[in-house]
């Protein structure tokens, strides 16, 4: 089986390579589009059904390399492969679907997940591991996906060692985004009963659960008990039975907190048994192709202006300036009869009459192209594309991973550059000398997102709604709430007013730029909203209307799931600044407890220290014990705070389990949404627990998600 498939990838390589090129933009995107929603509709009513497979089918006659219809097809071949004893015809169909996916989208891992799965179901476990590798070095893998995978695999073949290893990070470490999900949570306990001794996967587990500075104290501890306990026994001492007993110990304890763990956080819903990634994984599908409204515009101007929050009235009058500018530019290039030079010539007459200062924080909008005559790469080229198709030229928008910009299709592919100072952009080449703003940008594309040559106008314009979202928090936070970020710049991170105003100016000229700086502009954020309760509910605001202005995107770019993806975003954010108060409540009592801590540590030093016979302390023995006293009673202290505030903060925790619970049931397929309000269930329970609040499930039942259509 492992040569078959080798040959087969190559000779489908072969094959299709060529087809690829040849017809990667050559069919009606509309028209596909229809054709894919179609299909999924029929699929929602009638299941993996022959005339289901046909309606996919028919995709393909339209688009022959479309990634969706190639892995649906393929996973219903393998669904009937698996009901009939893994018919021959039905698995080799499959494997030329996904291969197909592979070479259609080779950037995308979760063709290749099919392929492991697939292979590993029909035993062949060394094939099986070389796709699911091959998807763990794309650089947009589904660690959910691989992780689930491969602790099948794991399980499968009675590794349960490997498996704890593979699911404990994942569903227990605390900067997980998976931390409690019930499907690993289940795989983990289970995994973990059945993992035969030495039980050393117990440290991993110990310390994703308790963090390693804590496991270590813990087990540092446990030891010293066990040792005090088998002094009496110094041939058991001799045999390392304290090691033993240790990790049996261990074993007994963490399969019972796990146990919990799974009763809390699944409420007493099914979780499924086995992975299955036809069924699972909705990063590929819309298990609910309602969500998709309908198309908003059939104008791409009209869509460019209204991705922005100014009023009806100024959308319009916008509006009627970019027709304006589109008259004024065909007039001046109409002259021109070869189309190279024409659209050459639209080009220099827009670098001087439209695209003249790049300024992301006021040239990202129509708005700011027409009136300020400020742009950014996606603004400048969607004006450019626009215009050059009306033209009756053959241009088309480009996204990469960290920029956009308009390709002119003549005798050959020459790349149009807004973001550059001068002419020169037209026919740019990054490696020349040439100055272009965007050249180091880095533009953050999941996976399933548009990239390379977009031929479908509207699909083009559709992401200027993504970054009329993204733009909107940086107005409101460099330019209503300056003076609130320059506090926080200057009391946290302790910035002078030169530095605020350095950092302040590059990010309203360029954005925020990169992941790291964009996680960094978050905590900031965080900050401001944690100091000032009008700017939180503020932000809260905004995020909601992110979120309908990427519903219209996605309404536009239907199968663009980078949309879909920052909706999650957003809600996700959403839910996180509604329980902040409480948060951050919680987060400075526990930096009291600490400082209080670590001084009562110091204290009990001391006293252990002056005990000494012969040893003279410099502090009275008295003033050290009242030192220890003092801390215990403002440790005390802070556990009655904690308590009397509950009520108050819980009101916050419950707004946040509002907001998750309305999300899922909204998108009902998404488990990534599911996951978010189970943790936040989780977590409101458990902090319920601590404070003897036996109500809260009762107010949590109102909150309950609904389950899948």
């Amino acid at each position: 089986m492992q040569t078959t498939g080798k040959v087969l990838l190559v000779s489908l390589f072969l094959l299709w390579s060529c087809a690829l090129s040849e017809s990667a933009f050559s069919a009606d995107q509309k028209v596909v589009d229809d054709l894919l929603l179609a299909a999924f509709k029929a699929e929602k009513i009638g299941g993996s059904s022959a005339k289901v497979a046909e309606k996919f089918q028919a995709v393909l006659e339209a688009d022959p390399n479309n990634y969706y219809a190639l892995i649906k097809l393929g996973s219903m071949k393998m669904q009937k492969a698996q009901a009939t004893s893994q018919d021959k015809k039905a698995t080799a169909d499959a494997i030329d679907y996904f291969l197909r996916a592979t070479l259609a989208r080779p950037e995308n891992p979760d063709a290749f997940l099919y392929l492991a799965q697939l292979y590993y179901q029909l035993g062949y476990m060394t094939e099986g591991d070389r796709y699911a590798r091959m998807a763990n070095t794309l650089p947009q893998t589904v660690v959910y996906d691989s992780a689930c995978l491969m602790g099948w695999r794991y399980e499968d073949t009675g590794n349960y060692y490997a498996a704890v290893m593979t699911y404990a990070p994942l569903v227990l470490g605390s900067d997980s985004k998976f931390k409690f999900d019930p499907y690993l949570l289940q795989r983990l306990y289970n995994a973990a009963f059945l993992a035969p001794p030495p039980y050393d996967w117990v440290y991993t587990v110990f310390s994703e659960l308790l963090g390693e500075e804590r496991s270590k104290e813990a087990s540092d501890a446990l030891r010293r008990l066990f040792n005090e306990i088998l002094m009496s026994s110094p041939r058991m001492v001799e045999k390392d039975f304290v090691e033993i007993l240790f990790k049996l110990y261990l074993r007994e304890s963490l399969l019972r907190v796990l146990a919990g763990l799974q009763t809390t956080i699944s409420g007493g819903v099914k979780v499924p048994e086995r992975f299955e990634m036809p069924t699972s994984i909705y990063q590929l599908f819309f298990c609910n192709p309602e969500e998709i409204v309908s198309r908003p515009f059939t104008d791409p101007y009209d869509a460019f202006v209204r991705a922005s929050f100014d009023p009806a009235r100024d959308q319009d009058r916008v509006l009627s300036e970019l027709k304006d500018l589109r008259d004024e530019a065909l007039k001046a290039i109409a002259d021109e009869k070869n189309d190279q030079e024409k659209a050459k010539k639209l080009f220099n007459w827009l670098k001087k009459r439209a695209l003249v200062d790049y300024n992301a924080l006021d040239g990202f909008s129509a708005k700011g192209v027409l009136e300020d005559k400020k742009f950014l790469c996606l603004s400048g080229s969607i004006i450019y594309t626009l215009l050059a198709r009306d033209a009756g030229l053959k241009v088309n928008g480009v996204l990469e991973p960290g920029h956009a910009y308009a390709s002119f299709n003549g005798d050959r592919k020459i790349r149009v550059e807004t973001t550059t100072e001068g002419p020169e952009g037209f026919d740019y080449r990054p490696e020349s000398t040439v100055k272009s703003h965007e050249k180091n940008r880095v533009l953050q594309l999941g996976p399933f997102a548009t990239y390379g040559e977009v031929t479908e106008p509207m699909e083009f314009v559709a992401y200027q709604f993504s970054n009329a979202a993204a733009f909107s928090m940086y107005d409101l936070v460099l330019n209503k709430y300056e003076k609130l970020l320059r506090q926080v710049l200057k009391d946290s991170l302790h910035m002078d007013e030169a530095r605020q105003a350095d950092i302040i100016s590059r990010w309203k000229t360029y954005g925020v730029v990169g992941g790291q700086e964009n996680m960094a502009f978050r905590r900031i954020v965080r900050k401001m909203a944690a100091a000032d309760d009008v700017f939180r509910g503020e932000v809260i605001k905004q995020l909601d209307k992110n979120i309908e202005l990427l519903k219209t995107a996605r309404g536009m770019s239907p199968f663009d799931l980078w949309f879909r993806d920052n909706i999650r975003t957003y809600i996700f954010l959403a839910a996180m600044y509604e329980s902040l108060p409480a948060e951050a409540a919680a987060e400075e009592r526990e930096r009291k407890r600490i400082k209080l801590r670590t001084k009562k540590a110091g204290a009990e030093r001391s006293m252990l220290v002056a005990s000494v016979p012969g040893y003279k302390s410099a502090v009275p023995a008295e003033e050290l014990e009242a030192d220890a006293a003092s801390v215990d009673a403002e440790l005390e202290q802070l556990d009655q705070e904690e308590k009397e505030s509950w009520d108050a903060e819980k009101k916050f925790w419950l707004k946040a389990v509002k907001r998750l619970s309305k999300a899922a049931k909204e998108f009902s397929c998404d488990d990534r949404l599911q996951t978010y309000l189970a943790r936040m269930q989780g977590r409101v329970i458990a902090l319920a627990e601590v404070r003897g609040d036996a109500q809260v499930m009762d107010e949590l039942r109102a909150y309950a998600s609904s389950p899948r259509p």
